[in-house]
C-alpha cells in the first residue's frame, strides 16, 4: 500500500495523473489480447516491476510511494511496432520530469 499521506503532499507540488496499474510478468510486451483483458479488469497500465518491489519494500515495513513513468503504448493500441528503442527515446524525453517528481518525493517526505 502506497503511504495515502505522503503521495498527496507531492500532488499538492506536482501534477500527475492517477490509474489502475496492472503487474505482469516479463521481460515482453503484452499482446493485443491480454491488453484488451487488462482494460475489462480495469488496468490504465502495465508494468512488470512495481508491484513485486512494492510488496517487498512493505515487507520490510519501509513508507512507500510509487511514480511510473508510461514509456510506450501497449500493443493493440499503437499502430506501429513496439520497440526497445522507443521506450529509451521516450525516458529521455521524460527525465526532467521524472526528475522533478523524485526530487519533490524526497523533499516532502
Amino acid at each position: 500500500m502506497v503511504d495515502p499521506e505522503w503521495a498527496k503532499r507531492v500532488k499538492e507540488r506536482v501534477e500527475l495523473k492517477e490509474g489502475v496499474y496492472i503487474g505482469v510478468l516479463g521481460p515482453s510486451y503484452e499482446t493485443p489480447a491480454e491488453i484488451r483483458a487488462f482494460e475489462k479488469l480495469g488496468a490504465d497500465l502495465v508494468g512488470m516491476s512495481t508491484v513485486p518491489e512494492l510488496i517487498a519494500a512493505r515487507h520490510c515495513g519501509l513508507k512507500t510511494i510509487v511514480f511510473s513513468c508510461v514509456t510506450n503504448m501497449a500493443s493493440g493500441v499503437s499502430h506501429g511496432r513496439l520497440s526497445h528503442e522507443e521506450v529509451i527515446r521516450t525516458t529521455k524525453m521524460a527525465q526532467g520530469r521524472i526528475e522533478k517528481v523524485l526530487k519533490t518525493a524526497v523533499e516532502v517526505f
